[in-house]
């Protein structure tokens, strides 16, 4: 279990005991000590849901909508219905904020391997989209268009490591730097609303946000 993803997600007390094994005291701690270091998630979470209820429904940055049934404050049920719509608001917004992401990206690595061109041949015969599943995409080609390993006075996209006192880089090939393109792109063209200084609701590239949430607490979920 990744209890970044799944606290993040909407997983309450039960559900972290049930796939951790912990007991719901211990589960309620690991929640609680999550939160604690990812309080800016925490505050978004909290607005996220809040505007759930009120306005009954979740928006994603690009505009689909999950809509809720509030019930009335006399339903006998009301406060387990309120703690599961608040639970499903916090997810929805993550998970189709990321088809979001996916799909326009998804025609715009397609069209990138053909040229810009709809019906176009393929720029590299062997490549091809594969899948996408849930938060990623899959492509393939041969090895000659997708990367190899090269020194560090090498100009490619990669990563540097060491290996045995020798800057070594993993370099990109043709194919994968198309697929990063079209996820940047994607990324970049995506907007939200979210509230400013004064309370009031305003349009922002996501590409503005002013950080991404570190949620690892190292001594529990380095485990994985």
């Amino acid at each position: 279990m990744r209890p970044d993803r799944n606290t993040s997600d909407g997983a309450g007390v039960a559900k972290v005991a049930a796939m951790t094994g912990l007991s719901e005291e211990d589960a309620g701690k690991v929640i609680e000590r999550f939160f604690e270091r990812a309080n800016v998630l925490k505050a978004w979470l909290d607005v996220i849901r809040h505007d759930a209820v009120q306005n009954r429904m979740s928006r994603s940055p690009r505009g689909r909508i999950r809509w809720y049934d509030v019930p009335l404050r006399n339903d006998p049920n009301y406060k387990k219905i309120l703690a599961q719509i608040k639970r499903y608001a916090g997810n929805a917004p993550i998970q189709s904020g990321c088809v979001d992401l996916l799909k326009p990206a998804l025609a715009k690595f397609y069209l990138s391997l053909r040229n810009d061109i709809w019906s176009g041949d393929k720029l590299y015969p062997s490549s091809d989209i594969i899948l996408a599943v849930h938060d990623e995409l899959v492509g393939e080609a041969d090895e000659e268009y997708t990367g190899h390993t090269c020194n560090c006075k090498e100009v490619a996209a990669g990563e540097y490591k060491e290996n045995g006192g020798v800057c070594v880089r993993s370099c990109l090939g043709p194919v994968p730097l198309l697929l990063k393109k079209a996820m940047e792109d994607s990324y970049n063209e995506m907007n939200t609303w979210v509230r400013g200084p004064d309370g009031e609701p305003k349009q922002i590239w996501i590409n503005e946000l002013p950080n991404v949430v570190d949620v690892v607490v190292n001594d529990y979920w380095s485990k994985d």
